[in-house]
């Protein structure tokens, strides 16, 4: 095959994935959780919500999969962007299956990337847990013309979540450092996010950290600071719409409008020592 044959409606998958407690555990650690957001193992787990994001690296690798039969390494996949719904907390060990589809494409021309976008879903029985949706470039070397293609900008999912106008109901500051993409490794088959050479290679200024990762410490920091712990959060969407540098300083807004309701943003205050000011995640939660 060749990445001329790409087209809407190509499946993407279905692959399936298993867990335990361990590796729950583990997920948990990279995500900077409080040991208070999960129990002894031989007690169990609480639920807890943004485990959700374990599935959605699953995703990733069904489509890194399904693009490596075209010829493409992990190197020309550039994601751009991702949206989340976590719709329920996993339980402690448990298998699930996820399928995708490619519902978007538009071609930059023969010296440009080629834009991706794909939906997924992962289902543990008949139960959905979480639905992703990725934004992809495939950087340009001469390929041709898609199969298919739509004109202009596609957004099958709404990703504008609009933050409250007032100040935040709680501002946690974070002092990353250069592990902090390295730590996700394990989950993440991303080598943008690992080293320096495979992010240039790929066009990159540094290598960003994964979406997810930080996704998952706004998530855990909106348990301890608007609703009373992981069982707190019912559910909730994440939206990437910058990078995050290892080294960055953080700062995690949260605000919590109603009892059933909340919001969040990773806003980058500082990089390489100099002011930076510019979103990364967005978020909206519902309070259980």
């Amino acid at each position: 095959m060749s990445l001329s044959e790409l087209e809407i409606g190509m499946p993407l998958g279905p692959s399936e994935i298993s867990w335990d407690g361990v590796q729950l555990a583990n997920y948990a650690l990279a995500m900077h959780a409080s040991p208070r957001h999960y129990q002894d193992l031989d007690a169990g787990f609480d639920p807890v919500t943004f485990y959700g994001t374990y599935l959605c690296m699953e995703a990733r690798r069904t489509m890194t999969n399904r693009l490596a039969e075209l010829g493409l390494e992990r190197h020309h996949v550039v994601q751009i962007g991702q949206y989340l719904e976590v719709l329920a907390p996993l339980p402690s060990e448990g298998t699930a299956v996820t399928t995708g589809t490619i519902i978007d494409i538009k071609n930059g021309g023969d010296t440009k990337a080629v834009r991706v976008t794909t939906s997924f879903e992962s289902k543990i029985g008949d139960t959905v847990f979480c639905r992703t949706q990725n934004k992809i470039n495939l950087a340009g070397f001469g390929w041709g013309e898609p199969s298919q293609q739509r004109e202009g900008d596609f957004h099958p999912l709404d990703t504008r979540i609009e933050l409250p106008e007032s100040d935040p109901t709680s501002v946690r500051e974070v002092q990353t450092d250069a592990t902090l993409g390295i730590r996700f490794a394990p989950w993440d088959e991303n080598p943008h996010c690992r080293s320096q050479s495979a992010a240039e290679k790929a066009g990159l200024p540094f290598p960003p950290t994964q979406g997810l990762c930080v996704g998952g410490m706004l998530w855990s920091q909106a348990a301890d600071a608007i609703a009373g712990g992981m069982s707190g959060l019912k559910s909730g969407v994440l939206s990437t719409v910058g990078p995050v540098k290892g080294g960055d300083k953080l700062e995690l807004r949260l605000w919590k409008t109603s009892a059933k309701e909340a919001f969040g943003q990773v806003f980058v205050a500082e990089r390489d020592g100099e002011p930076h000011g510019k979103k990364a995640i967005l978020a909206k939660f519902d309070l259980a």
